[in-house]
């Protein structure tokens, strides 16, 4: 029976998940003593079969990683096979080698409509992300709430901008890698009615209109895009950014002859210019294309992808998922641009009962 316990850190990469696991043991009863059940996280030798290991006896546990966020992945392997009981814990005598599946491993804080992303304390938020890091995840993607503001020059604006600078931060901090969405043709609230798009051909009613798009092709609207995306840019600079995401529906999309098909024209063209620009403030920044209700209905969406990356390899990755089954075109013509290939298990439901038993 473990009734107190030591945690020491023999890399400063470890720290942080050394003291989450010390507050999580602490908060079930457990106390810190000098001469408790040694918790030792170490750096995992170079030629280990496998990026994060444990090994549990009865005098003692080490948890061994090499990145970062690694060390929270071992931690919390280890809390989840103690056995919490009255006055105490019992923990199996095991080894495990811990190879994680995927490279990426995120969570979406979807922040808008003034939900919890939006309004919870900044020290709850960093909580969360401990646990989720504790399940493995090493990457955090949060939307800014452009959807939900009046303009650019509102309060608000700033204040969103710098919950997430800090949210990011936050992140970094574990190790995580963040990411987010730059500007393709959102507007706020308050946008210019002349400069709206033309609502997309949804016949299946499952893309979604946030009711901001712009017409890209409009005069003038591209150039107020682009300076939007530069002052983005410029204040994530504050905090660092890792990947980032262009989104074709939901809150996107435009169905005027320029644009339409939007995943086909101008969807593409917006999202090559959103990159271009990016990687002036962040060079090393991952690309990523969502896919996300592409040719649904048929539009030739996946074909005009295909093709425009045989030209220019522009991307780094494509992200894929739906409603319903799985898009076929990956599954029968491979990726477009033989990329990497994420999935984002759907967060509306839709389709997906039970909820409990299939969902996201």
């Amino acid at each position: 029976m473990i009734r107190a316990f030591r945690v020491t850190a023999e890399t400063e990469l470890a720290a942080r998940a050394a003291q989450a696991t010390a507050e999580r043991l602490t908060e079930r009863g457990l106390v810190a003593a000098a001469d408790g059940f040694p918790l030792q996280f170490r750096l995992q030798a170079a030629d280990a079969e496998a990026p994060i290991s444990l090994a549990v006896t009865e005098s003692g546990c080490v948890l061994a990683a090499r990145e970062q966020v690694d060390f929270f992945t071992a931690a919390g392997v280890f809390l989840r096979r103690l056995r919490f009981l009255d006055g105490g814990a019992e923990a199996p005598v095991w080894i495990q080698a811990v190879t994680p599946r995927c490279a990426v491993r995120g969570a979406y804080f979807a922040s808008h409509f003034h939900n919890w992303y939006i309004t919870a304390p900044e020290a709850e938020q960093t909580r969360y992300l401990e646990d989720m890091a504790l399940w493995g995840f090493n990457t955090l993607m949060a939307a800014f709430p452009m959807i939900d503001l009046l303009s650019g020059d509102c309060e608000e604006y700033h204040t969103q901008a710098a919950r997430m600078v800090s949210l990011f931060r936050a992140a970094h901090e574990l190790g995580m890698g963040v990411c987010t969405l730059p500007n393709v043709n959102s507007g706020y609230r308050e946008f210019p009615k002349d400069w709206a798009g033309a609502p997309h051909a949804d016949p299946l009613r499952r893309r979604g209109n946030s009711g901001n798009m712009l017409c890209p092709a409009k005069p003038g609207v591209q150039d107020w895009i682009d300076k939007d995306n530069h002052r983005f840019y410029r204040w994530l600079t504050e905090c660092g950014v890792d990947m980032l995401i262009t989104w074709p529906y939901d809150e996107g999309g435009c169905a005027c002859p320029d644009c339409y098909p939007w995943g086909a024209k101008g969807f593409l063209r917006g999202s090559k210019r959103a990159f271009e620009m990016a990687r002036n403030y962040f060079p090393n920044v991952k690309r990523i294309l969502s896919t996300w209700m592409f040719d649904t209905p048929e539009e030739g969406e996946w074909d005009a992808l295909t093709e425009s990356l045989e030209e220019d390899r522009w991307c780094d990755m494509i992200l894929a998922d739906s409603h319903e089954d799985y898009p076929r075109y990956p599954l029968d013509k491979g990726v477009p641009g033989g990329l990497p290939l994420l999935n984002f298990p759907e967060i509306s439901m839709w389709g997906l009962y039970p909820w409990g038993g299939w969902g996201a």
